[in-house]
Formats: C-alpha cells, sequence, structure tokens
C-alpha cells in the first residue's frame, strides 16, 4: 500500500510539473533551451518587416498597389516561416550581454577591432547582436569592425575561439548563412541601425591553445603562418625551425595536428612550399594578401584565408 501511495504522489506531481512548463512556455522549448515564444516573437517581427517593407515600395511605385494586400500577407508569411524554421543557433537568447566583456578596443584609421571577453559559448545570433551593440556604441563612426571572442582562460594575443567582421550587406561575396534574421524582401531597406556579420566559430580552447604550444610552437619556432579551411574547420600552420619547415594540420573539436614536411620553393604567385614526398605535386603559396593557396599539378585548388 505503502509503495502505491508513492507512485500516486509521484504521478500527481509529473502531472503538475507539466501543467506548469506548458503554463510558462505554451510552445515548448528548441533543442538549446530557448523558449519558443521567443523564436515565434523574432518571427512575428519578421514578417511585420515584411508588411512594412512591401508599403514603402509601393509608396514609392515599385511595386504595383493593386493586390497589395495579398502580397504583403505571402511576403509577410514567408518570413514567418524563415524564422519557425531556422536552426536553433541561429535563434538570439536575449542573454548575451550578460555574458560578454569588452576586454579592449582597437581603433586605426576606420577601422575598429574589439576583444571580447566571453563566460560560454554564444551561438551565432548572440554573436551578431554582440558585434552589433559594439558596433552602435563604440565604434559607430568607424567604416569597419572586427570581433574577437575569448573563452576563460584564454590570452587576447592569442587566437580567438570565435570571430566576426562586419559586412557589406550589399556584398555579392558574403555567405547568406550567416546574416542575422531578415526576410530577404527587406534586405534593400534597412533601418541604418541593423549591421551584418560574417560569423566563424573557431572552437579553440585555452586548453587547446596551451597544446598547441607545447607540441608545435616550442622555443625557436617560428611561424609563418596561419589560415584556416571555413568549409570544414582545419587549421593549417606553417612553422619554420633550424632552416627546417613544416605543415602542420590542426583537426576540431580537438585540434590534434598532422605533420608533412615542406621545402621552399620560388614561384611567381608569393612564397611557396613544395610539400615533401607528395605524389601529386602538391605545393603551398603565400600570396601578397598572406592569404594560402594550395596548388597541384593541374592547377589551383583553393585559398585559405589567414586568421586573425
Amino acid at each position: 500500500m505503502k509503495f502505491i501511495m508513492k507512485g500516486v504522489v509521484f504521478f500527481f506531481l509529473l502531472v503538475l510539473s507539466s501543467i506548469l512548463i506548458f503554463a510558462l512556455f505554451p510552445h515548448g522549448c528548441s533543442s538549446d533551451g530557448t523558449p519558443k515564444p521567443k523564436r515565434q516573437a523574432l518571427a512575428e517581427k519578421a514578417a511585420q518587416e515584411a508588411r512594412e517593407h512591401d508599403m514603402r515600395a509601393a509608396d514609392r511605385d515599385e511595386i504595383p498597389s493593386s493586390g497589395l494586400s495579398e502580397r504583403m500577407e505571402e511576403d509577410a508569411n514567408r518570413a514567418f516561416q524563415q524564422v519557425m524554421n531556422l536552426p536553433d543557433n541561429m535563434i538570439p537568447t536575449g542573454t548575451v550581454m550578460n555574458l560578454i566583456k569588452i576586454n579592449r578596443i582597437e581603433k586605426d584609421g576606420g577601422a575598429c577591432t574589439a576583444l571580447v571577453d566571453v563566460q560560454q559559448p554564444l551561438n551565432y545570433a548572440d554573436i551578431e547582436e554582440a558585434g552589433d551593440s559594439v558596433f552602435n556604441n563604440q565604434c559607430g563612426s568607424s567604416q569597419s569592425l572586427s570581433l574577437r571572442f575569448y573563452l576563460p582562460g584564454m590570452n587576447a594575443n592569442d587566437w580567438a575561439w570565435a570571430t566576426a567582421r562586419y559586412v557589406d550587406p550589399a556584398s555579392p561575396s558574403i555567405d547568406r548563412n550567416y546574416l542575422p534574421i531578415l526576410s530577404p524582401a527587406v534586405e534593400a531597406d534597412l533601418p541604418s541601425d541593423i549591421h551584418f556579420f560574417d560569423v566563424e566559430i573557431i572552437g579553440l580552447t585555452a586548453e587547446n591553445l596551451a597544446a598547441i604550444h607545447t607540441s608545435y610552437l616550442t622555443q625557436g619556432t617560428r611561424l609563418e603562418g596561419v589560415w584556416r579551411m571555413r568549409e570544414n574547420g582545419w587549421i593549417l600552420m606553417i612553422t619554420e625551425k633550424s632552416g627546417i619547415y613544416e605543415e602542420i594540420t590542426l583537426h576540431p573539436p580537438r585540434f590534434d595536428g598532422s605533420l608533412q614536411a615542406l621545402s621552399p620553393t620560388n614561384s611567381r604567385h608569393g612564397r611557396g612550399f613544395l610539400i615533401v614526398g607528395s605524389g601529386y605535386g602538391d605545393r603551398d603559396t603565400i600570396d601578397a594578401d598572406g592569404n594560402l593557396e594550395q596548388w597541384d599539378r593541374e592547377g589551383f585548388v583553393r585559398t585559405l584565408y589567414k586568421m586573425p
């Protein structure tokens, strides 16, 4: 009988907790714990922005006034669904300003660089929100802005956990997967306080960096450069010690490395290195901008951009 009573009490508490959770979050939570009402509020905002964009476009005679209400609702519904279908890491949590601290701001002419300490990893949308705040409050008069984010224990003079770079939304080369949550219908008619950021979450931690320095950057080692493959997150370093050159490829998430010997060579494209023992004629070239071009016997393969 005692076990039956315990079972009844447990069932009652389970039902009561379910009712409370539903009352607090009637639409549930997404996989990262973000209440879905937050997502819905953002979706409704995007829908309203789409309606307002269509109204302004009609006032400027850019779209016909006939059938305007139907078009407004079609664009609003499309914008709403876009946000509702976004992955969780593209939805801001609304808590980012409590998790960051500006370490320092560096200004050089029209360029502004912000070094930012973060208490824990952020998602893409939170990084964009932090960038927008820095742009508006500390770097508003700058023509460009880049941000570097550091987890606890990381040195601001070393590589960052994540980076964000302000980009012109009109640029055809930007990766649209890393833009803020906005309907394409309103991107041509943006408020002046909205900024676009190209975000890269590199994933390095203080422990990773300590291991990299211990294994590959010992005393007397000179670093030629560091680059990153965005498509898979690999980091590539070229080092020199006592006239011996090596290419080190670091693989996330542990960033353990694999080494290849290099032989310096002349190249019309820039400073060159042959991969020793490669049967495909693989070679690296550092171009005038410091980026790394990879080539083989058949020609150009890819460009890796230098890490800040």
